[in-house]
């Protein structure tokens, strides 16, 4: 822990992060159920791996697909604490107690996004592996895939840029 860093009480989620926890929840939800009920119904080889065209390129057990949900699950209780803890953030400015709140603030927020964003990637990823193996598609959607990956490093690079602002 960061030493000599106020410890502010944490304020209420906004309704940009209540929603994305939403999509979040949900996003991990379909993707657990969409494995449960199509388990049965999948060969015992899917694929385990996709080019940037969207192909799949690798094949392995359909075990291999129960990690995805598990990488979520771990990446959502760390981020989550992560997220509980602004206090111990690394920022691109100095922290100082006027702009502590502002900065605080900021950083919890790209963080319950960034958290969000990878549940919903993983999620998708999961999803297009069975429906792929099933023979339902042809692989991942790569317009899909670019804009939530673009959407991730989006707001790495908007909160980094406001941030910026509270010298």
């Amino acid at each position: 822990m960061k030493s000599g860093r106020p410890k502010l009480p944490f304020p209420p989620q906004t309704p940009l992060e209540r929603l994305a926890n939403i999509v979040g929840y949900a996003s991990f939800l379909t993707m657990v159920l969409f494995m449960v009920f199509n388990w049965r119904s999948m060969p015992d080889s899917v694929p385990t791996h996709f080019n940037i065209a969207g192909e799949a390129d690798d094949w392995g057990s359909k075990w291999s697909l129960i990690i995805l949900p598990m990488i979520a699950i771990f990446l959502h209780i760390m981020m989550e604490f992560v997220e509980k803890n602004p206090h111990t953030h690394n920022f691109p400015v100095a922290l100082t107690e006027e702009n502590a709140p502002k900065l605080y603030f900021l950083s919890r927020r790209a963080t319950n996004l960034t958290k969000n964003i990878c549940t919903l990637l993983l999620a998708s990823i999961s999803i297009s592996s069975v429906k792929t193996a099933l023979g339902n598609i042809e692989g991942l959607n790569s317009w899909w895939m670019g804009l939530l990956l673009m959407a991730l490093f989006g707001v790495m690079i908007m909160s980094f840029l406001s941030m910026r602002k509270y010298k």
